[in-house]
């Protein structure tokens, strides 16, 4: 028993000095933390990327809505225009992120807003009421209230690498809103 501990501290002894697989045990090394970064850099770039596809759909939807709708005869759109639906369908659908775009529950919706003094938006009354003639409610009697429009589109996002990335700790509904003067 002695001896064979005696040979054994003699053969650790040798492969201690032995050197011959330190760059491959470096490169494994090296290789899993940078395969581990890039896998990472790919997940967030993909969430942002579908963050920044829903914000552009929502903007399109809002600004189909505008086109659709018109000015003179149609507004407020979510009461007078029932072509502002398929409109905001249609557009939400358009980017690369295709039918996986919905839009969110209780939107979209319409409401008269005047600019405070403070710059801020204020509503003054709801799409279904009649349009105030000015804005002294706020302060400003001689602006016109606008007739805005507010959409808010939603994505659930799927991490590709979820147990080895940040991906499962990324918000897994993803929302973006939009608000449009129409008048």
């Amino acid at each position: 028993m002695a001896l064979s501990l005696a040979i054994l501290g003699r053969r650790f002894g040798q492969l201690r000095l032995d050197s011959r697989g330190v760059a491959a045990l470096e490169l494994a090394l090296i290789l899993g933390v940078g395969t581990t970064v890039m896998l990472n850099g790919i997940e967030i770039s993909r969430y942002y990327y579908a963050k920044m596809e829903l914000e552009n759909a929502a903007q399109m939807a809002a600004q189909n809505v505008f086109r659709v709708c018109d000015k003179s005869e149609k507004l407020p759109a979510t009461i007078r225009c029932s072509d502002h639906t398929d409109a905001i369908g249609t557009a939400l659908q358009s980017t690369s992120l295709g039918s996986n775009v919905t839009l969110s529950t209780d939107y979209p919706t319409e409401a008269y807003y005047c600019v405070s003094t403070g710059g801020a938006l204020i509503q003054v009354a709801a799409a279904n009421e009649t349009r105030p003639n000015d804005c002294s409610s706020v302060g400003r009697s001689s602006d016109k209230p606008g007739l805005y429009l507010m959409i808010q589109a939603q994505y659930t996002y799927t991490p590709i690498f979820d147990a080895i990335t940040i991906g499962s700790r990324l918000p897994a509904t993803v929302r973006s809103s939009t608000m449009t003067r129409l008048s």
